[in-house]
């Protein structure tokens, strides 16, 4: 179908359909960057954007239009006047400020893939940031009057586009690779598994936040120069919804997908809108007669996106190309061709030493602990202490408070009394991602592989922490 409008030219506006489509590229691999390798769902990345873009607007457009829409700007922006590419890194770094502190509250709420508290907060600061953008004027413009700087707008040239397209999808694919991003992905799979390992969900979240706002902000100043003015509905729901669908159409977990998802309902948003306009033909046949008239309406493209979200969300809510990445693709059947170029040259394979030598001198103490749950007593001053090399079996019947006893030792339940120690140090308040880094690590006797990730992934995961723990 999409082939039959290109053939007879009926997608108007294709020059600016194309413009508008890679800015919405880089929104969506922002959003992207966040939400595929937390797992955290994401509404206020979008309010990051309209920060975005009002700093850039306030610092490019020069005081004379200044003082016809907000004369008296605060902060002193009124006698602001920079050009417009300072102006975008400037606004990157206000928005940077802004997310660090939403990050903080994320933090504070114990967000993790899933919460619906972290979504919440994101949602609210979709909203504080509308109503703000809506009810200071002097800031702002206000509802009506908005902020613009050029009748018309467009940019001279795609060129600044295509450099922030290739920026967006270098810092997705890098991250993605990188450290953080598998650290992150782990937390993501599952939260408990990754802290018990010497992973700080928190500081991956924050990595992933902070990256993912740059680009966002980045994407909304482009998308406010196109446009040459910004209003306060232009980063709101609407935007929100559109760019949410992008990524789970295409897959939110695949930098290829939302790159596959923007195209898709780009040019099924298009579609939509042509068929619902009145008097349209489709190689002559008229859609908006009975007995069609009921579907081709003005308004098809929301429905149009209601339908695909619905649609995914039941039928394939990992999207098209689900954790599929082309770069992952090509990785690994290089990573494969050059291991048998390796096997075939040197024809055996060298052990590898062991790095760690044991130390013999830390001996892991429990004094005294005692843990109740409600009116339950699971644990009552129970002592233990375990020498490096020893193994030291706990026996006793279900119910007995074994799996407690571990839970508290390695920090994933609080004790109500006593102290546990690791050679000279106390382990009894510490986090659990941190007593993994200190070399007291717990197995689960239930097997927690990370899901969506490889044999070879999930091994790498338990590399990365010892390595920053030597």
């Amino acid at each position: 179908v999409g082939a039959g409008f290109l053939y007879q030219g009926q997608l108007g506006g294709q020059e600016r359909l194309v413009t508008l489509a890679l800015i919405d590229a880089v929104l969506v691999l922002g959003l992207q960057i966040y939400v595929g390798n937390t797992g955290i769902l994401s509404f206020g990345h979008i309010g990051f954007g309209a920060i975005a873009g009002y700093a850039f607007a306030l610092m490019a457009i020069s005081p004379a239009e200044k003082a016809k829409r907000v004369a008296d700007a605060p902060f002193g922006l009124a006698d602001v006047h920079l050009g417009p590419w300072t102006s975008m890194s400037l606004a990157v770094v206000v928005v940077l400020i802004v997310a660090l502190v939403v990050g903080l509250g994320l933090a504070r709420s114990g967000a993790e893939s899933g919460a619906v508290s972290a979504t919440v907060i994101t949602l609210a600061l979709l909203f504080v940031t509308h109503e703000v953008a809506r009810n200071w004027p002097d800031l702002t413009g206000g509802d009506r009057a908005g902020l613009s700087f050029r009748i018309g707008g467009g940019l001279d040239s795609r060129a600044p586009l295509y450099l922030a397209l290739l920026a967006a999808i270098l810092s997705a694919l890098l991250y993605a690779r990188s450290r953080g991003g598998r650290l992150a992905m782990a937390a993501r799979e599952d939260d408990l598994a990754a802290r018990a390992m010497g992973v700080n969900p928190l500081v991956q979240q924050m990595v992933a936040l902070l990256l993912s706002v740059s680009v966002v902000g980045i994407g909304a100043g482009l998308r406010v120069y196109e446009r040459g003015s910004i209003l306060p509905r232009d980063f709101f729901f609407n935007l929100t919804l559109v760019t949410l669908v992008m990524l789970i159409v295409g897959g939110r977990r695949s930098v290829s997908g939302a790159l596959l998802g923007v195209a898709v309902i780009t040019v099924g948003r298009e579609l939509a809108r042509r068929l619902g306009q009145d008097g349209f033909e489709f190689f002559g046949i008229g859609l908006d007669g009975a007995p069609l008239d009921w579907i081709f309406r003005e308004n098809l493209k929301t429905v149009f996106l209601g339908v695909a979200m619905l649609g995914f969300m039941i039928w394939r809510p990992a999207g098209l190309l689900d954790d599929w990445d082309l770069d992952r693709w090509l990785h690994a059947r290089l990573d494969r061709w050059r291991s048998r170029r390796q096997d075939l040259q040197d024809g055996t394979r060298s052990e590898l030493p062991s790095e760690v030598e044991p130390d013999d001198t830390d001996v892991l103490v429990v004094k005294g602990v005692g843990v109740s749950f409600g009116g339950f007593q699971a644990l009552d001053e129970v002592g233990l202490e375990v020498g490096r090399t020893e193994v030291v079996g706990v026996i006793g019947p279900n119910g007995a408070g074994k799996t407690t006893l571990l839970n508290v030792v390695t920090g994933l339940v609080g004790s109500d009394t006593g102290r546990v120690e690791l050679g000279e140090v106390d382990l009894t308040d510490m986090p659990s991602h941190q007593i993994a880094r200190r070399g007291l690590v717990r197995t689960f006797q239930n097997l927690r592989l990370f899901g969506a990730l490889t044999v070879r992934e999930n091994v790498e995961v338990s590399a990365l922490v010892a390595s920053s723990t030597r």
